[in-house]
């Protein structure tokens, strides 16, 4: 039988740039690290998981659910399409725009949707 254990440092990978990112604490210091990308959606994941384990304990209608993100009257996941004209002139493109919704229940839940803004600028 063969068994080996293998540890690289993420600037060991192939094609890999890190992941570390800078996030402000609750103690107001900053902190820079590849762990710390994940930091602004501990709170978010931690709920999730909790609720999850209501689900198992809970009947349905007790335990919270996350919420619906509904758009322009379009609910879903799928990435919703919207065509953006301003007045002030812009810079022509595509936008990304990752829209946070969280519930006011316990645990409260978060769901996220992904909005694709084509921008172009008014007719004159």
């Amino acid at each position: 039988m063969f068994e080996r254990t293998l540890a690289l440092a993420t600037s060991e990978l192939p094609n890999s740039r890190g992941s570390r990112d800078t996030v402000v604490g609750a103690d107001d210091k900053s902190y820079t690290s590849d762990q710390a990308t994940i930091w602004r959606w501990r709170q978010a994941f931690q709920h999730d998981f909790a609720a999850r384990m209501d689900w198992t304990l809970k009947d349905v209608a007790q335990a919270n659910h996350n919420p619906s993100v509904v758009v322009n009257g379009v609910d879903g996941k799928a990435p919703l399409m919207l065509d953006a004209v301003v007045g002030t002139p812009a810079t022509p493109g595509v936008a990304h725009v990752i829209l946070a919704v969280t519930d006011n229940g316990v645990p409260a839940l978060t769901s996220y949707r992904r909005i694709v803004l084509t921008i172009q600028n008014a007719s004159r």
